[in-house]
């Protein structure tokens, strides 16, 4: 019976760690995987009422990154390079100037919506899946979000166990006018080149 109680009060005090750890490593998922590795990603976005869209993301691991829409094709891509953003209205073949973007004024705001983020991390949950055979880590969470006015935030990522590489991820905005669905599948490059418009 002793014996009993002790295994009982070990599960009791473990939980507590056992949930603060799972918080933690949340947290730090929030921050993505490392921006300096090349990467392509495939992007599902559904926005409920709305159609439903497909994508390649390319980045080179040097702060350049692209578009390639998939459906709808007839959409238009994107090309960020340089602190430039262009777009292209035919599938890359040419590209239009939009606008400059200093990439320091970005990194400092998404630095400033990542803590508020972490701030707000609850419901976190760990655990462990397979998809298409390939064992991962998952950990689960909600947030608020801050540059969608307060979205309520959905997020479970799939992570690789050996490296730590977010695999997969999903995400679900959620508003009282507003709701969004994004599915992203991430595969690391050993190169990713971006056009140079100029």
């Amino acid at each position: 019976m002793r014996g009993f109680i002790l295994f009982v009060l070990l599960l009791a005090t473990a939980h507590p760690a056992n949930a603060d750890a799972c918080l933690e490593k949340f947290r730090m998922l929030l921050a993505g995987n490392d921006e300096t590795t090349p990467v392509k990603i495939h992007i599902t976005q559904e926005i409920v009422g709305a159609t439903t869209t497909q994508n390649w993301f390319y980045s080179d691991g040097a702060g350049n990154w692209m578009t390639e829409m998939i459906e709808p094709e007839a959409m238009q891509w994107t090309l960020f390079r340089d602190d430039r953003m262009y777009s292209s209205t035919d599938k890359g073949d040419s590209w239009a100037f939009v606008r400059e973007m200093p990439s320091g004024d970005a990194k400092a705001v998404a630095q400033e919506h990542l803590a508020k983020h972490k701030e707000s991390a609850t419901d976190t949950l760990c655990g462990s899946e397979k998809v298409d055979g390939v064992s991962y880590e998952t950990v689960s969470g909600k947030y608020v979000s801050a540059p969608l006015q307060g979205a309520e935030m959905a997020q479970k990522y799939w992570v690789d166990p050996d490296n730590g590489w977010i695999a997969r991820s999903f995400t679900h905005s959620k508003t009282s006018a507003f709701e969004m669905k994004v599915t992203q599948v991430l595969e690391v490059q050993a190169e990713v080149n971006i056009p140079n418009p100029e």
